[in-house]
């Protein structure tokens, strides 16, 4: 038989239930009592003594227990004391990600992807002082020089300048590239492919299309297409 759900019953009816199973707890209270009175005077007739077990200490009220940093716990150095050593050989000062790679490289070790934010509070708690702007040194350290970021040793290396091209010196012809192609185009004409081999023929560096087209945009020479064939024929305008 299905229960009936609790919005579907009287309050009367609740309140009667409720108040069956209060009398009730209060009846076991008053049995776990007793029986613990008797428990008691049987242990006391037998000479047995209940020993609680001891509760460790706990912290004071109003007193917040401060939990050590790992590297105290563990006897490492401190990031700030990384942060120190790694200054006091750079009198000149580093910058933020300088002071970052060299703490690394000194064996601080750490799982984060970088420490660039608790190296800024560390030196934002003092022991150390701005130079320049971004760059910071121990506050033992002298004075750094007016550029301070040469001496830092994260310097690029100087970049290697380009070898200067050796200047090419042009070859001196008998004729200028026009008189030649003309020379060679102005009775019967002369195709594309003959003119080139006999400017390469000739010496010069290169090939005559660039000449050809100045020519022909000048109006100096005229070119024919070769039906079916590659190339053209250029005469004398």
């Amino acid at each position: 038989m299905p229960r009936a759900k609790l919005a579907n019953i009287p309050i009367e009816i609740l309140q009667k239930e409720l108040a069956k199973r209060v009398a009730k707890v209060e009846k076991l209270k008053a049995q776990r009592d007793m029986l613990d009175e008797q428990i008691r005077q049987l242990e006391g007739a037998a000479g047995l003594v209940t020993v609680s077990s001891p509760k460790k200490p706990g912290p004071k009220p109003g007193r917040k227990l401060t939990r050590k940093p790992r590297a105290a716990r563990s006897g490492a150095k401190t990031l700030g004391q990384y942060v120190e050593e790694v200054l006091a050989t750079v009198p000149a000062g580093l910058k933020i990600k300088a002071i970052e790679q060299a703490v690394i490289k000194a064996g601080y070790v750490t799982k984060a992807k970088s420490i660039y934010n608790p190296i800024l509070k560390v030196i934002s708690q003092g022991g150390f002082k701005k130079l320049t702007r971004g760059i910071y040194a121990a506050k033992a350290a002298g004075k750094a020089p007016a550029k301070a970021e040469e001496q830092a040793p994260k310097a690029k290396a100087a970049k290697k300048a380009p070898k200067a091209k050796a200047s090419r010196k042009r070859k001196k012809y008998s004729q200028t590239a026009e008189q030649f192609v003309l020379g060679l185009v102005k009775e019967n004409g002369e195709i594309t492919s003959v003119i080139n081999k006999a400017w390469q023929k000739a010496g010069r560096t290169g090939r005559a299309d660039n000449t050809l087209n100045k020519m022909l945009k000048d109006g100096k020479l005229k070119r024919e297409k070769i039906q079916g064939a590659k190339g053209s024929t250029y005469t004398v305008a």
